[in-house]
C-alpha cells in the first residue's frame, strides 16, 4: 500500500526532469517496521507422548516433565505466514517538489538476505517536507524463526528509479542507491508467540486429556 502525501497535476517537461533530478538530495529512512501478520505452524512433538499417559492415575515421573513440555511449550514453533510492514520515510529539503517512481531494494536481516521487493507508483513530496510510504513483504518460511529473533536489524538495499521522458513515448530510467536500517519489533514477535503458546497448551490439555491434566499443569 503507498501513502501519497502530495498530488501535481501535469508537469511541464523541465519541471519533471527538476523534480527527479532534486531526489538525489533527499534523505531516506526506515521509520518504522511492524509485524502485519503471524501465523504459526503447530509441530507438537509432545502429543505422542501425552496419548500414552494415564491421566486419571499419572506417574509424576512420567507426566511431570511431559507437563512441562507442554507449558513450556519446548518444541519446535516455526511460521507458516509473517508478513512485515516497513514505513519508509523521505525528507525533502528542496525548494522544489520531488516525484519517485518506483523503488526495488533487497531485505537483510543483519547481512542475510531474505527476499527482495519492488514497487512501482508514483509519490510527489512536497518543497521542503516529509513523505512516507507504507510496503507490505512477506518473509520465506524457510527462514527459522530463531535466527529472525537472534538477529539485530532489517536493512533495505537497494534503489530508487526515476523515470525521465525527455522524448515522448521514450522513457528511461535513472536510480538513486539506498540503505536504510531500522531494529527488528521483537516484542511484537514475542507477544505473537506468546498468544500462540496459550492457544496450543489449551488444544493439548483439551484434546489429550482435559481437566486433569489441566489440573495437573496448573499445580506444577
Amino acid at each position: 500500500m503507498l501513502v501519497m502525501l502530495f498530488f501535481t497535476g501535469c508537469a511541464s517537461l523541465d519541471d519533471q526532469v527538476k523534480s527527479r533530478e532534486l531526489l538525489a538530495k533527499c534523505q531516506y529512512e526506515l521509520k518504522r517496521v511492524d509485524v502485519e501478520n503471524l501465523d504459526f505452524d503447530k509441530m507438537i512433538d509432545v502429543a505422542n507422548a501425552a496419548k500414552q499417559v494415564d491421566f486419571k492415575n499419572p506417574d509424576k515421573k512420567e507426566v511431570l516433565p511431559l507437563l512441562k513440555d507442554i507449558k513450556d511449550l519446548n518444541f519446535d514453533v516455526n511460521f507458516s505466514t509473517l508478513d512485515f510492514a516497513l514505513t519508509i520515510g523521505l525528507k525533502n529539503p528542496n525548494p522544489h517538489q520531488v516525484i519517485l517512481d518506483s523503488l526495488v531494494f533487497d531485505t537483510y536481516m543483519d547481512d542475510i538476505k531474505v527476499t527482495n521487493v519492488i514497487h512501482d507508483g508514483p509519490m510527489n513530496v512536497a518543497a521542503q517536507s516529509e513523505g512516507e510510504m507504507r510496503l507490505i513483504f512477506a518473509m520465506p518460511t524457510s527462514y527459522k524463526l530463531k535466527n529472525l529473533m537472534a538477529a539485530e536489524n532489517v536493512n533495505l538495499r537497494g534503489r530508487i528509479w526515476l523515470k525521465i521522458e525527455l522524448i515522448k513515448g521514450l522513457p528511461f530510467t535513472i536510480p538513486f542507491n539506498f540503505d536504510v536500517k531500522q531494529k527488528i519489533p521483537r516484542e511484537q514477535i514475542q507477544q505473537m508467540i506468546d498468544e500462540q503458546k496459550k492457544k496450543v497448551v489449551e488444544k493439548v490439555v483439551k484434546e489429550l486429556a482435559g481437566d486433569k491434566a489441566n489440573e495437573l499443569l496448573k499445580k506444577f
